[in-house]
């Protein structure tokens, strides 16, 4: 579930191959219907003007919808004028470098782009976060790995102030806090203590 930048919608994506949009300021009215994916839903983004959503699916596609009534977007010029507020996908022409050649189209589970340090981080399932420049648009593109889940990622975010990462594990039901140092950072001093 996320809510629009605006905070007028709620879009719930389901493993009915749907994402429901619902109407916050309506008393969470149905408003619209994001159709097409061929399996179940496993991120969704706003664009920052909240007016298209993206998908991701378990048949590994990537769709634009309009916001908010979910009408498909197959206008390639639209697509490519669209400003993303987030980008937590893992499909798509921005992160085509975090996957390695050979990789199963899920093998990574999640990803979170922190535009002002243009990177993006990842979780997979050889339990590694890693860390990309983004865009990544090159396959199998230069990265740093960080280890200490014991099995699969299966989230990553940046914090809001994005000064860290968090990560959760699968099986060994780890939530980690990672420090963020932007490149050119020498001390991490300057950083407020996440127990203050």
């Amino acid at each position: 579930m996320k809510y629009s930048p605006c905070g007028k919608f709620l879009a719930v994506a389901s493993n009915d191959n749907f994402v429901d949009i619902y109407a916050a300021d309506q008393r969470y009215k149905h408003v619209g219907t994001c159709s097409g994916s061929s399996s179940f839903i496993t991120h969704i983004d706003w664009s920052e003007d909240s007016k298209y959503l993206q998908t991701n699916s378990g048949a590994a596609e990537r769709l634009i919808h309009k916001m908010p009534s979910g009408k498909q977007v197959t206008n390639k010029e639209e697509k490519a004028n669209i400003r993303w507020c987030t980008f937590t996908g893992v499909l798509g022409a921005e992160v085509n470098g975090i996957w390695e050649k050979y990789t199963d189209t899920n093998d990574i589970n999640a990803s979170d782009a922190n535009y002002s340090s243009e990177v993006i981080v990842t979780g997979d399932d050889f339990g590694l976060v890693k860390l990309f420049k983004f865009p990544s648009l090159k396959k199998g593109a230069k990265f740093r790995k960080y280890i200490g889940h014991s099995a699969h990622v299966t989230n990553v975010r940046f914090s809001h102030d994005r000064n860290r990462v968090i990560s959760t594990g699968g099986a060994d039901h780890a939530v980690f806090q990672w420090r963020f140092l932007p490149d050119g950072s020498t001390d991490s001093s300057d950083l407020p203590d996440p127990q203050s």
